[in-house]
């Protein structure tokens, strides 16, 4: 995939139940309508409550997304695309999770770097229990930059599309606390549940 970011169209956060949307088979027909009707192509990952928001720990694409945000980034910039422009890679049932590093509250030169990232049942702290990514993979710093991270350690992830479930979390690790919209908020082990009323 492009080391490109074009937007956000979906929070991953806390407290909604739906059916998941996750398209698991892209077929031609699927394909054709990630590329026109797709969307931005990229989700969010933000755990929110009533007592204020966490930090945005990253974002995820799924096939589906994968493909229009490729159409999505040609149509920015003018140039054509087809289905002979989508790869394999792309259309392979997988979750990208992209965690970011982030710069500490108040000292823009102290970075918190990502340290692991892993899938976990919601809110559950039993060790035994982690899903580990299938692989992890380096990323361009324009990649990043796009996104935001800090220039520290980040990580992409992969794991199987299986794992994007309404009752399970991706939980990043950072190597120091990161803040959130509140003390009470921040975190070091960071979770965000997936919300699925919108994933494709």
């Amino acid at each position: 995939m492009k080391a490109w970011i074009c937007g956000v169209v979906l929070l991953l956060g806390f407290g909604v139940h739906a059916h998941a949307q996750v398209v698991t088979d892209m077929t031609p027909e699927l394909v054709r309508e990630a590329m026109t009707k797709g969307g931005s192509g990229i989700y969010k990952i933000q755990e929110q409550s009533i007592w204020g928001d966490g930090p945005v720990l990253g974002y995820v694409t799924t096939p589906y997304s994968r493909v229009a945000l490729e159409a999505a980034l040609a149509r920015k910039h003018g140039k054509p695309y087809t289905t002979a422009d989508v790869t394999p890679d792309m259309l392979r049932p997988e979750l990208h999770v992209y965690a970011t590093s982030q710069a500490v509250y108040g000292n823009k030169n102290r970075i918190a770097n990502v340290t692991k990232v892993v899938v976990m049942p919601y809110q559950s702290r039993d060790p035994s229990a982690a899903i580990q990514p299938t692989r992890t993979a380096e990323v361009t710093d324009e990649y990043w930059n796009l996104m935001g991270a800090a220039k520290g350690r980040n990580m992409m992830a992969v794991f199987p599309l299986s794992v994007l479930r309404g009752d399970n979390e991706i939980r990043v690790v950072f190597d120091r606390h990161v803040p959130g919209s509140s003390e009470i908020k921040g975190c070091t082990d960071c979770g965000a549940r997936f919300i699925l009323d919108k994933v494709r």
